[in-house]
């Protein structure tokens, strides 16, 4: 998908409205000879590690706080259920002493970490769960959901949220994989009790599946798969106003988001991240971790610096 791409036409508008704002952080986080300009970069290199401890108390308190907070902002990301909350917990807290090193642009950072390969199995995301195989050569029934048409589909899922209608919702726009696993490992009803208690992520879920309502998608299809990519304006709700330490002044609007809607079982429903997230860990993340490091990045957005990489949580990267 454009995931990478997206993430880096992030990281260089982030850039750029710095240079033209002039911007002191953007200043003192260039590399520079001296004393002085080290000092600085250390400060902030503190900064981001004092950051990811206030980010695990959020996580244990409240995940919508937390990815609100801390995360690249993408509100139409199903929220996670408790057992992956407790797995994203582990992965950072992996991270919780480390140092934090800043990149020459000065608008990524990275930690690292060393950890065995029998961790990262326990840390890499669930297995799917196993779909029945046809029989007597006739195919498995469809899923309900909300139609072919993207513009009906996201229509009806609005009504859905607004009305309250939340497991019609769960049931026909959620990943058919992730859906299967919440009615599997009994969760389907914790998650729906999150929708109906977290009130400010679901008003910022039905926000962006309006504002997708009002853009064209662009149609792709990759691995058999097809997708509606649609690019829509950041929410601003969902910028955190209260990180002054790294506020700068918006004289540009923010870059757009990439929200994604693919086709499955002839409905469309929300992109399963997590299959793509199980294929990296599969091909990528496990030759890394035999190597013995995985890394966790941060990002300079202009709602602050958020965690854009997070190891084994792909998903959460936008």
């Amino acid at each position: 998908m454009s995931r990478s791409r997206n993430r880096l036409c992030v990281a260089l508008a982030a850039g750029i409205l710095s240079l033209v704002l002039n911007d002191p952080l953007w200043a003192q986080t260039r590399p520079r000879p001296g004393r002085g300009g080290l000092q600085l970069q250390q400060r902030l290199e503190s900064r981001l590690r004092e950051d990811l401890l206030a980010a695990l108390k959020l996580l244990e308190q409240d995940y919508g706080t937390f990815a609100e907070n801390c995360l690249v902002p993408d509100a139409t990301s199903p929220p996670l259920p408790a057992e992956e909350i407790r797995r994203l917990h582990a992965v950072l807290s992996l991270f919780a002493e480390q140092p934090v090193q800043l990149f020459e642009s000065g608008t990524e950072a990275e930690s690292r970490v060393k950890i065995t390969p029998e961790v990262a199995r326990k840390l890499s995301p669930p297995p799917p769960p196993k779909t029945p195989p046809a029989t007597s050569g006739r195919e498995t029934p469809q899923a309900a959901g909300y139609g072919d048409d993207p513009q009906r589909a996201l229509a009806a899922a609005i009504r859905d949220l607004e009305a309250g209608n939340y497991r019609k919702f769960l049931r026909s726009m959620y990943p058919l994989a992730e859906l299967e696993r919440l009615q599997a490992s009994g969760q389907e009803d914790a998650c729906l009790k999150r929708f109906a208690e977290d009130t400010v992520q679901l008003q910022l879920m039905i926000d962006d599946l309006q504002r997708m309502t009002r853009e064209k998608p662009e149609y792709t299809t990759e691995n058999g798969i097809r997708y509606a990519v649609y690019a829509i304006e950041t929410n601003p709700k969902s910028l955190n106003s209260r990180d002054s330490r790294y506020k700068i002044e918006r004289l540009l609007p923010p870059p757009p988001r990439v929200c994604i809607l693919e086709m499955s079982g002839g409905h469309w429903r929300l992109h399963d991240g997590n299959r793509e997230a199980r294929e990296q860990v599969k091909h990528q993340r496990r030759p890394a971790a035999e190597e013995g490091t995985i890394g966790l990045r941060w990002q300079r957005t202009d709602a602050g610096w958020r965690l854009s990489e997070i190891p084994f949580f792909e998903d959460l990267s936008r």
